[in-house]
């Protein structure tokens, strides 16, 4: 920690003072919206490192901790699940981290249960996690690392099953070479947008280094690897 501390403790500042204001989502997008996903990242960023601040500065840590958990309870919630962001009636594949792997929302919790439902109700098709509703990007396709929070997600609340059916579809999207993409067009919410997409910018990003470490998490989670067998035998 003393090697890091300065860049924490700015950090941490930094969130303190900008918690609340509009920014980029996790897709790069929606700039002018406060999103639930994003307070959930920072809320438990805060918590985690608490413990290792000066007295002063974890006091305005878990303050804006306080302030983050009452804004989401006030305004990031409708019908018992987590929302996209403050004031919006959609939901997106990013809140189940949320309930985990960051545990701001407990998963066995009235809120936590109802979101893991909404997001399989409208976002998980056969086992593969769209963004979110009316997503156009490459024809908005499903993405193995949403699937894989999904699945931290259900494995937390208690429903191995689903968590592993979850995983299993994202191991599937790998190609020959094992490499995993973003997202794959098995089911698209906007088919007529794919081609677009590629003309701009070629095919979809494979491989993605954020869906094989989704994959890793999930799968050491489920026991299909352990932390041995991940090391390199070089």
């Amino acid at each position: 920690m003393h090697r890091w501390r300065a860049a924490v403790e700015l950090t941490v500042d930094y969130l303190v003072a900008s918690w609340e204001r509009p920014c980029y989502d996790w897709w790069e997008e929606h700039a002018t919206h406060v999103h639930v996903s994003t307070l959930a990242c920072v809320g438990a960023g805060l918590e985690a490192v608490a413990p290792l601040l000066d007295p002063g500065r974890a006091e305005r840590a878990a303050a804006a901790v306080d302030g983050i958990r009452s804004l989401v309870a006030a305004e990031g919630v409708l019908d018992g699940h987590l929302r996209k962001w403050l004031g919006s009636t959609a939901v997106d594949g990013s809140l189940a981290a949320a309930v985990a792997p960051l545990g701001f929302v407990e998963a066995r919790s009235v809120l936590g249960a109802r979101t893991i439902a909404v997001l399989d109700a409208h976002l998980n098709v056969d086992g593969g996690v769209h963004r979110f509703l009316g997503d156009t990007f490459f024809g908005g396709g499903q993405w193995p690392l949403l699937s894989c929070f999904l699945g931290l997600a259900h494995l937390a609340a208690g429903d191995r099953a689903a968590a592993e059916a979850l995983f299993d579809w994202a191991a599937s999207t790998a190609t020959p070479d094992l490499d995993l993409p973003e997202q794959v067009a098995d089911h698209l919410i906007a088919p007529g947008m794919r081609q677009e997409w590629i003309d701009r910018w070629g095919t979809a990003a494979t491989p993605l280094l954020w869906s094989h470490a989704m994959l890793l998490r999930l799968g050491l989670a489920l026991g299909r690897f352990t932390p041995d067998s991940l090391k390199d035998p070089r």
